[in-house]
């Protein structure tokens, strides 16, 4: 611990932390997105169309898709840049029914189209 340390509280600390890792998230999707354009739209337009006909959609689901059509992103990150988009809003979480994802909870989306 360097001696400026010393003087910030925890919670600041792990504020800086945690925005410091958004950005660098942030970053690795916006650099992904510009070498997948293809794939993500069409992510994009069949996530639309999933919440415009049942209300929400999940990366899920996406997945599934992009299997059904057999694309691939380039990279990983590409998966978070789905949703990066004017119009798509949180609306909640479900549990994930994919094996290799242990069950976590995923996001679910909604999509408003923007004004």
């Amino acid at each position: 611990m360097n001696q400026p340390d010393l003087f910030i509280n925890e919670p600041d600390r792990r504020r800086k932390r945690l925005t410091r890792g958004r950005q660098y998230r942030d970053h690795g999707i916006e650099k992904v997105a510009g070498n997948n354009e293809e794939f993500l739209a069409k992510c994009r337009n069949w996530a639309i169309r999933e919440c415009l006909e049942n209300g929400m959609v999940t990366i899920e689901q996406v997945r599934k898709f992009a299997e059904y059509i057999d694309i691939t992103p380039s990279h990983p990150n590409a998966w978070g840049a789905v949703f990066k988009f004017k119009g798509f809003k949180p609306g909640g979480f479900v549990q994930n029914h994919i094996e290799s994802a242990h069950a976590r909870m995923v996001r679910v989306w909604v999509y408003e189209p923007p004004q």
